[in-house]
C-alpha cells in the first residue's frame, strides 16, 4: 500500500513538472518582446553570407543573402536570365509581408530595407529569423539593408549570425509590434527615400527583367512562371528593352491568403465591393488608364488559356491634357537597362509618376498584360491624404517640374509629353 502511494506521489509530481516545463516553453516562444540570441551554423539553421558593403554620400549599405541561395543545385531553385525578379522596398515594419510574397511569387526577390541605427541589428536579426522560419526566403531572396550615414557615429558593426528567440508562429505579430513606430513616411528624422530604395533593390536583381512593387502588394498566383514563358516567347519578336509591360493593380479589403489568387476570383470580388481599382478614390487617374479608362476591357477580356499575353497598349501621350499633370503611375516589368528612378523624391508624391514620365520620354511602349495582375493588401481612402502628405506632394511637384525640363534636354528628339 505504501509503495502504491509513493508511486501516485511520484507520478503526480512528474506530471506537474512536465506541465510546468511546457508552460514555460509556451510563454518563452509566445512572447512578442523579442530578444536577440547568437545562433550557430548547424543543421536546420541558415547562415547569412555578406557579399559587399558600400558607402554612398548618404547611406551605408549591406548587401547579403543566405548560404542556400548560393547552392541552387541542392534545393532545386533555378532562375533563367530572361525571367523576372520582384524588387521590393520598405521599412522594417513591412517585413511581415515577405512570407506572403514568397508564397505567391516563386521566382527571385530583391528586398531593400532602410533602418535607423537603433533598430539596425534587430532588423537584421528578424530577417535572419524569417529565413529560418520560411526556407524559401533563404533560397530565393537577396537583401540590401541601408542606414543613414549622417548617424554613422552611432553605427556598430552588425552581427550576421544572430537570430530572434521567438516562435515562427508568433513571428508575424512580433514583427509588427517591434517596428510599429517605424512605418514608411512615419520617421520625421528620416525622410523615406522611395526611389533610392527602388534603385537599390533593382541593382541587386538576379535576372534581366525587374518588377518594382511595394512590400504590401501581392502578385496573382503563378505570375512568375507565366511571365517567364511570355518573355521567352516574345523575346525574339520585339525589342523588350524599350517596352514596359504593365500589370493591372487592384486593392482589396482582405489581406494575405484571402486575397483573390486568380482573375476568376478577382471578377467575383469586384462586384461585391471587396476589390476595386487601386487608388480609385484618392487618385483616380493614377491607375485607371490600365483598366477603367479603357472601358474595363481588361476585366472583361476572356482568358483562353493560362498564359500571359498583351491585351492592349496604352498610348501615354493620349492621356495628356493641356495644363494638367499626367499622373499615371503603373507597375511595370522592364529590362534592367531601363532608366533608374530619380532619387530626389522623398516621402509622398510623384516618385513613380516621374518614372513613367521618363519611360515615355525615352520612347517606351506600354503593353498591358493579361491575365496576371497585382493587388494591394488593404483599401485606400481619401482620408489617407493627410495634410502632411499633401504638403509633401506639393514639394515633390516642384521637383517634378524641374525633372520634366531636364528630360526634354536628355531626350531632345522625344515627342513625349508629361506636363
Amino acid at each position: 500500500m505504501a509503495l502504491f502511494s509513493y508511486y501516485q506521489y511520484l507520478r503526480s509530481n512528474v506530471i506537474l513538472v512536465a506541465c510546468t516545463a511546457m508552460w514555460l516553453l509556451w510563454a518563452f516562444y509566445s512572447n512578442p518582446c523579442a530578444t536577440i540570441e547568437d545562433t550557430e551554423d548547424s543543421a536546420g539553421m541558415v547562415k547569412i553570407v555578406t557579399l559587399t558593403t558600400e558607402k554612398t554620400d548618404h547611406y551605408q549599405i549591406f548587401f547579403f543573402q543566405f548560404d542556400s541561395l548560393r547552392q541552387p543545385a541542392t534545393n532545386g531553385v533555378t532562375f533563367t536570365n530572361n525571367s523576372v525578379t520582384i524588387a521590393i522596398h520598405g521599412s522594417p515594419n513591412n517585413l511581415h509581408y515577405l512570407p506572403g510574397l514568397v508564397e505567391r511569387w516563386t521566382g527571385p526577390i530583391s528586398v531593400a530595407v532602410i533602418s535607423i541605427p537603433a533598430e539596425f541589428q534587430m532588423t537584421l536579426s528578424f530577417i535572419h529569423r524569417l529565413a529560418e522560419c520560411y526556407p524559401d526566403i533563404s533560397r530565393r531572396v537577396r537583401f540590401q539593408l541601408a542606414q543613414p550615414i549622417h548617424t554613422s557615429s552611432n553605427i556598430t558593426v552588425p552581427s550576421f549570425n544572430r537570430s530572434i528567440a521567438i516562435s515562427c508562429r508568433s513571428l508575424h505579430e512580433s514583427l509588427q509590434a517591434q517596428f510599429n513606430s517605424t512605418k514608411n513616411f512615419a520617421q520625421t528624422s528620416l525622410p523615406f527615400p522611395n526611389n533610392f530604395l527602388r534603385n537599390l533593390a533593382r541593382s541587386d536583381a538576379m535576372t534581366n527583367y525587374i518588377l518594382s512593387v511595394d512590400m504590401d502588394v501581392l502578385p496573382s498566383v503563378g505570375l512568375y512562371s507565366q511571365t517567364a514563358k511570355f518573355l521567352k516567347r516574345w523575346g525574339g519578336l520585339k525589342n523588350l528593352k524599350k517596352t514596359a509591360l504593365v500589370l493591372p493593380i487592384f486593392e482589396s479589403e482582405e489581406k494575405g491568403r484571402d486575397i483573390p489568387q486568380a482573375k476568376r476570383d478577382l471578377i467575383v470580388a469586384i462586384p461585391q465591393g471587396a476589390v476595386r481599382d487601386y487608388h480609385i478614390l484618392d487618385c483616380p487617374k493614377c491607375h485607371s488608364p490600365t483598366n477603367s479608362m479603357a472601358g474595363g476591357y481588361w476585366t472583361r477580356s476572356a482568358q483562353a488559356r493560362n498564359t500571359v499575353s498583351v491585351v492592349y497598349t496604352v498610348n501615354y501621350d493620349d492621356l495628356w491634357i493641356p495644363s494638367e499633370v499626367t499622373t499615371w503611375e503603373p507597375f511595370v516589368i522592364t529590362h534592367k537597362s531601363s532608366p533608374f528612378y530619380d532619387e530626389r523624391f522623398y516621402q509622398f508624391g510623384f516618385d513613380r509618376i516621374s518614372y513613367t514620365c521618363e519611360l515615355n520620354m525615352a520612347g517606351f511602349q506600354f503593353d498591358v498584360l493579361h491575365p496576371g495582375f497585382l493587388i494591394h493588401q488593404g483599401l485606400k481612402f481619401l482620408t489617407d491624404l493627410t495634410p502632411e502628405k499633401i504638403a509633401e506632394n506639393a514639394t515633390n511637384f516642384k521637383i517634378y517640374q524641374r525633372l520634366v525640363g531636364e528630360l526634354k534636354l536628355k531626350y531632345p528628339f522625344s515627342e513625349g509629353k508629361c506636363l
